[in-house]
Parts: structure tokens; C-alpha cells; sequence
């Protein structure tokens, strides 16, 4: 996987910091230079022309101070810019939201994957709340308030429930602490490292936007994938049609089941065909496999999971992604099973930074509840394959689009 590339704007900072440790071990971004006022280790803000590595997103953790400075380079360099920046003051809110329709912006206020998971519940708690909407933060005691994050909470819930929010802000503690409560409703949160780590993952999803303002939501929203299973095809010996087919569509990825007698009681997918799929695909592959293969290798795909016991879930090796079983292991064609969306929901909420896939019985009708549970990748079979014997390439394609506006809306 090739590593996004990251300019850090406030590299000497708490958060700058804990993320140029994170990206030693990531697998997916690296910072490849920063920027401070001080030391002389990295670029100075007097010398932006200077910067000459290659770099694909810009993040910016620094001082209000800097920050017309930092915009205006990224609006030069037309690169992503995501603000990390507190503090701002209302022209220079209107003067991101502005560059906005020229480059994409990261400007949500949250940065946490584990807090989003909060204000989705903040919003829902408002929605049936008859009363007033109270929430009270607690920061260690250098921090800006009303946090970011409350901002986003008022904004979110004011958008959906025309409900407005009142922010009660407390600084109290010693320790780097975040603390956010609504009724019954808490998160916490603490230190940096998380959010150092949490900031490279942004920066990774923010390499393809079309030019936008986006918060954490929309990037979840946007990163939801269909991904044809090729199961069918193999059970029909009609691989290289069906994938030649899927290769005509863009932004979707691969999925390839694997099955073994010693999990599931047969063999499936012979090692030409899981060979051929993996070459031969324009997409990125998600290898499934159900049993045990020493012989498969998988160089080319995107990721290789395997069951450790659970017949329900399955992991990488890295536990990065993980696949949730709507169906029984084992046989094509099976309905989808509803407590399946309970267990995403746990998983994300466990795991919030993991890319969860779901697969089995996925298709019109439940798609929604699947992306809404917090999956990132619905591996469709026999409801795509179907369309496709009926219809061919033009009713696969449509039903792919059609697939992905039903579960994004």
C-alpha cells in the first residue's frame, strides 16, 4: 500500500509530535517534513518555497498566527489542507470556508474517531429529548473552550433537530484530559498519542476529495464502498467475464472468498481463479479465507483475513480490518441475518479506527443498515451477479450506483 505523504505544519507541537511517532510504525501515511517556528531541524514558516520533498496533504497544527500563511500555500500548491488549528478568528473561518471551493479542507473541529461515535449519539439523545440540550465539558486546564469538538456537537445537533445546544466549559484538570457529557451520555478521552495517530488517518482519506469543506462524518460517509464478490462468478465458472465487467466500473474494490474443507466442509475457489482474480483485477482485492491454505500469496491485495476461532469475524493480521459475517460461513445465496448490525455497531464502537467489511446476504433492502452500523465495505454476491446474467455490463453498473446512493443517503 503506498503511504500518503504529509507536510506537518506544527511539527514541534503536542499533537505534531505524538504523530511523527505514530507514523515510524504506519502503514498507510508518513510525515515527510514539518514546519515550526523555531527549530532549525525543520522549515521555517519565512520559507515555505524552500520545501522540497513530495508531499500529497497538508496538516496544519500550529498557531493562529501561521495559519494565513498555511492556507495561502496550500491554496498555491493546490493540495488537501487539513486545520488543526484553534483559535481561528471569524475571518479566518470565512477565509478557509471560502478557499474550500479550490481545494478540499478538513475543517470539522473533531479529529477523534472514538468521539464521533458520541455526537452520532448526542444527535440521536437530542432528537427525542423534550426538554433543554445540556452538555458539559471538562479539559485539562491549557485548553482553548468551548472545544472544537463542542462546537461540532451544537452545530450537528442544530442541523438535524433544529435544537440548540448549551456548552458549559470547565478547565480542572492537570493531566491531558478531555471529558464531554449529555445527560447520560460521557466520553473521555486522553493525552495525544490517539490523536496523533487519529490525524494520520484523516490525512489518508483526504488524498482523493473533489475540493469541499469536511468534517469526520462526511470522510466516513464518503469512504463506504461496495464490493462485488466474485464467489458467483467462480460457482459459475465465469470469472474472467464477470471480473472483466467490474473492471469497467470505478470506486469499487474486489472481494474474494476463499473456502476450505477443514472450516467450512469443501473446497471453493481454486488457486488458478484466486490467482487470476488477483492479478487480473483493476480494484483492490479483500481476500476472505475460510479455512487454512499455506499456498495462497497474496502480494497484489489489500488485505488478507483469516478466522481465529470466530466463525463470525475475521481479521488481518494487523487487526486494522476486520469482516463481519451476515451469513453463515460457508454457502452462497443465504439471507441476510439482522443481529449482524449489532455487531458492527460493537465492533465500531470497540474498534473505531478499524475498516470494518460486512459479508453475506447484503442487497437493497439492508444495505443502508449496514453502512449506517458503521461498516466501510458491503460485499455484495448473488444480488449483483444476478443483474448482471439478467442485464449485463449497463444493469451491473447502474445497480452498483444505485447500490451506493441508497446506503450513503
Amino acid at each position: 500500500m503506498q503511504k500518503t505523504k504529509i507536510l506537518w505544519s506544527g511539527i514541534t507541537g503536542r499533537t505534531g509530535l505524538q504523530a511523527q511517532i505514530a507514523s515510524k510504525d504506519c502503514d498507510f501515511a508518513e510525515i515527510v517534513a514539518g514546519i515550526c517556528r523555531s527549530d532549525s531541524k525543520f522549515y521555517n514558516y519565512s520559507k515555505l518555497d524552500k520545501i522540497k520533498e513530495k508531499y500529497d496533504v497538508i496538516v496544519d497544527f500550529s498557531h493562529k498566527d501561521s495559519f494565513d500563511k498555511m492556507l495561502n500555500f496550500a491554496l498555491r500548491v493546490k493540495k488537501p489542507l487539513i486545520i488543526g488549528t484553534a483559535g481561528l478568528s471569524e475571518q479566518q473561518i470565512k477565509a478557509f470556508q471560502d478557499a474550500s471551493e479550490i481545494i478540499p479542507i478538513y475543517g470539522g473541529g473533531n479529529f477523534r474517531f472514538a468521539v464521533e461515535k458520541f455526537i452520532d449519539d448526542v444527535v440521536d439523545y437530542a432528537a427525542a429529548c423534550k426538554g433543554k440540550i445540556k452538555l458539559v465539558e471538562t479539559h485539562y486546564k491549557t485548553k482553548k473552550i468551548p472545544s472544537e469538538t463542542a462546537k461540532v456537537i451544537a452545530k450537528r445537533v442544530l442541523e438535524k433537530t433544529n435544537k440548540v445546544v448549551d456548552i458549559e466549559s470547565h478547565l480542572e484538570y492537570d493531566e491531558p484530559i478531555n471529558d464531554w457529557r449529555v445527560d447520560n451520555l460521557h466520553c473521555r478521552v486522553y493525552g495525544f498519542e490517539e490523536l496523533g495517530k487519529d490525524v494520520l488517518k484523516i490525512a489518508s482519506m483526504m488524498i482523493d476529495p473533489k475540493p469541499g469543506l469536511y468534517d469526520l462524518k462526511q470522510l466516513l460517509k464518503k469512504q463506504f464502498e461496495i464490493s462485488p464478490s466474485l464467489d458467483p462468478a467462480n460457482v459459475d465458472n465465469n470469472l474472467e467475464n464477470y471480473l472483466g465487467a467490474l473492471n469497467k466500473i470505478d470506486d469499487i474494490s474486489i472481494h474474494l472468498d476463499v473456502m476450505r474443507n477443514d472450516m467450512v466442509g469443501h473446497d471453493h475457489c481454486t488457486k488458478q481463479q484466486f490467482d487470476y482474480a488477483v492479478k487480473n483485477s483493476k480494484h483492490p482485492v479483500d481476500v476472505h479465507l475460510m479455512g487454512t491454505d499455506p499456498e495462497l500469496v497474496t502480494p497484489n491485495a489489500r488485505s488478507f483475513c483469516v478466522h481465529n476461532g470466530d466463525p463470525m469475524i475475521a481479521w488481518n493480521a494487523d487487526k486494522t480490518v476486520a469482516i463481519v459475517m451476515s451469513v453463515k460461513p460457508g454457502l452462497s445465496g443465504q439471507s441476510f441475518m439482522p443481529d449482524a448490525i449489532e455487531r458492527i455497531k460493537n465492533l465500531r464502537k470497540e474498534c473505531p479506527g478499524i475498516r470494518i467489511i460486512v459479508d453475506g446476504g447484503i442487497n437493497d433492502k439492508n444495505i443502508a443498515l449496514v453502512h449506517d452500523a458503521g461498516a466501510n465495505v458491503a460485499v455484495v454476491g448473488n444480488y449483483l451477479y444476478s443483474i448482471y446474467k439478467q442485464s449485463g455490463q449497463t444493469g451491473l453498473s447502474q445497480a452498483v450506483l444505485t447500490l451506493a446512493d441508497i446506503a450513503r443517503k
